[in-house]
């Protein structure tokens, strides 16, 4: 009997036993299931992490290449986005942007960026330290899809001035074959009068010197033989301004000939005058280029001294000299608080024979920049009326060891 209620009390249990043996056998067949799914799924999320990783370091290293193009291109290029702001730049936008701060708050430049349109070749003329520069702007939609743009700066300063510089050689020589034939006409004329003007007064002064009127007239042939020579200067400067520029250039110190003509022109100017002078080189080191000594030291004194008579009718008249260079080049600027030059004559002032000096021929400036021509370098003014001017002349820097 006892052993009859211990078996219905054990059967239960068995059957539960067995069910439990069931579902663990289930249980692990899921398990194993599960683990070969689980590592199935690791093996493919690995795969799929190296290829990410591969595809990453694509992209990296693309982008690498891609920097490295667009540093190596002389143009300033930047990537504008939907909000005008610079997503990013290039090495040559970076140094544009620090020498200009304000290049992208340009209004002809914003007006470009704001435009639905691509704009293309467009000039832009932006100061510097180291002078006027003319650019080519373009402005491109990089996608269709969206609102960021590429904008492009093309710095075409040299190509420019090389332009305006051929223009002026080829006006020059034309004036040139004007000239030489000019003064052939002028000069065979001009040599009899003084001959005779001078045969005149030798004998005026030895046959004639009794006569009430001898001075008088012997007053009048020296007239006369002045103005044939002022005339025949005028001839002879004409010439050497048509002639070509011939530069015997080495190695200077800019600070050195500008130093030596600055405290020529002070020993020598009217001590009497209230024009001050200072000289002042921030970079206080050499400044070396290929110069002719001679003939720049000519251009300085030239300016110097337009510089001095622009400054004669004012009160604490100002005249300063400076100089500086960059990696390319080296400059100097001659700034003065005189009378400054009228708007609508500022086009005319390096035009050969123009002048608004009673007596002057209208040379100097002319000479002047086609001195600094002949030297490949730039001559630039700035002038404002009743305020004063600044004539700045840069050249090519040269590495001294």
């Amino acid at each position: 009997m006892t052993v009859l209620k211990t078996e219905q009390k054990v059967k239960p249990l068995m059957r539960a036993f067995e069910a439990f043996e069931k579902q663990y056998e289930q249980l692990s067949e899921s398990h194993a299931v599960l683990k070969g799914e689980m590592r199935e799924i690791n093996h493919k999320l690995k795969t799929s992490n190296n290829m990410l990783n591969e595809r990453l370091e694509e992209n990296s290293s693309m982008k690498r290449r891609v920097t490295s193009i667009l540093n190596a291109i002389t143009e300033a290029v930047f990537l504008i986005d939907d909000s005008f702001n610079c997503e990013c730049a290039n090495l040559a936008a970076e140094q544009l942007k620090d020498e200009n701060p304000d290049i992208l708050l340009n209004p002809y430049v914003v007006s470009w960026l704001y435009s639905d349109d691509d704009i293309r070749n467009r000039n832009l003329i932006v100061d510097t330290d180291s002078g006027e520069h003319v650019f080519i702007v373009t402005v491109i939609r990089s996608d269709e899809e969206d609102f960021v743009k590429i904008l492009c700066f093309k710095d075409i300063t040299d190509e420019h001035e090389l332009q305006k510089r051929i223009e002026r050689e080829d006006r020059l020589r034309s004036l040139g074959h004007i000239a030489a034939n000019v003064a052939h006409e002028i000069r065979n004329p001009l040599h009899a009068i003084d001959g005779f003007v001078h045969f005149l007064h030798k004998d005026i002064k030895a046959d004639y010197s009794e006569l009430e009127s001898s001075d008088r007239i012997l007053t009048m042939t020296e007239r006369i033989r002045q103005a044939t020579n002022q005339l025949n200067n005028v001839v002879s400067n004409l010439l050497s301004f048509t002639r070509d520029m011939k530069c015997e250039c080495r190695t200077e110190n800019l600070n050195e000939i500008v130093l030596d003509v600055y405290s020529t022109f002070e020993l020598t100017h009217d001590s009497s005058s209230d024009v001050s002078f200072s000289f002042e080189n921030p970079s206080n080191g050499p400044l070396y280029a290929s110069l002719d000594t001679v003939l720049i030291k000519q251009v300085f004194a030239n300016i110097l001294s337009n510089a001095f008579e622009s400054c004669q009718e004012r009160m604490d008249a100002e005249i300063k000299i400076s100089t500086g260079g960059n990696e390319e080049h080296v400059w100097v600027e001659f700034s003065d608080t005189g009378c400054g030059i009228p708007d609508d004559l500022m086009q005319r002032i390096f035009d050969p024979f123009y002048t608004s000096k009673a007596g002057g021929i209208g040379l100097g400036l002319a000479m002047c920049r086609r001195i600094v021509d002949a030297h490949n370098g730039r001559l630039h003014v700035k002038s404002i009326e009743e305020k004063g001017s600044v004539f700045q002349l840069i050249f090519n820097k040269i590495e001294r060891l």
